[in-house]
């Protein structure tokens, strides 16, 4: 769920070889590049669909895995519904997603410039687990690792929460796209977590699940 370039992925076929894998990912370019990537492994395809409405029969995967991506979905009790569906009985849901801890710094020097919401409202620890409850998954495992990553320029991080599938979804977002003006504030603002390295930190509280059907 959520392949992107499909590198995940096809590390699952290669390592499962007598297994088929399918990698899946709302964006058609990201699709199209992991297809012309990986052609050598025959147990593994990838579909262009989305997260809420899988083009699956029920009862029909083993495994569902996922690396960041739950925190993007709009709807996740939509998104958690479709996968139990999807999962035979006792298959296993394996997946990361992003906690309210994350990108404090970033969330911080922005609300120093506007009152819009630049960074989602990721669900927290016991809001998940009741998610993950209401669709009737049994957790077998939930760990939480916080995690920092250190980046030259803002512009970087930015470029990384692109590459991790980053969508603003909160009702208070600015509709319009940050200003050239807004964008160089942010960059003042920020400057002042600057380690002793001069790097800027980016804080990540990242949730490990492991739940069956």
């Amino acid at each position: 769920m959520g392949c992107g370039t499909g590198i995940i992925t096809a590390k699952l076929a290669q390592d499962f070889p007598q297994s088929r894998v399918l990698g899946i990912d709302i964006a058609e370019n990201m699709i199209e590049y992991a297809r012309s990537c990986f052609t050598k492994e025959k147990n593994l395809n990838f579909i262009t669909a989305d997260a809420d409405s899988l083009p699956l029969e029920n009862e029909n995967l083993d495994i569902a895995f996922s690396n960041l991506m739950l925190q993007w979905s709009p709807n996740l009790k939509t998104t958690l519904t479709a996968l139990w569906r999807a999962l035979k009985p006792g298959g296993k849901l394996i997946f990361s997603t992003l906690g309210p801890g994350s990108l404090n710094e970033l969330r911080n020097a922005w609300a120093k410039i506007d009152h819009y919401k630049h960074v989602n409202n990721f669900v927290d620890r016991e809001q998940l687990t009741e998610e993950l409850m209401c669709a009737q998954f049994k957790i077998l495992k939930f760990e939480t690792v916080y995690h920092y990553r250190l980046f030259d320029t803002v512009l970087d991080l930015m470029h990384e929460l692109k590459k991790l599938g980053a969508n603003n979804l909160n009702e208070l977002r600015n509709k319009n796209l940050s200003s050239k003006k807004s964008f160089k504030q942010l960059q003042i603002f920020y400057d002042k977590y600057r380690d002793k390295n001069n790097k800027l930190p980016a804080s990540f509280e990242i949730y490990y699940v492991y739940a069956t059907k």
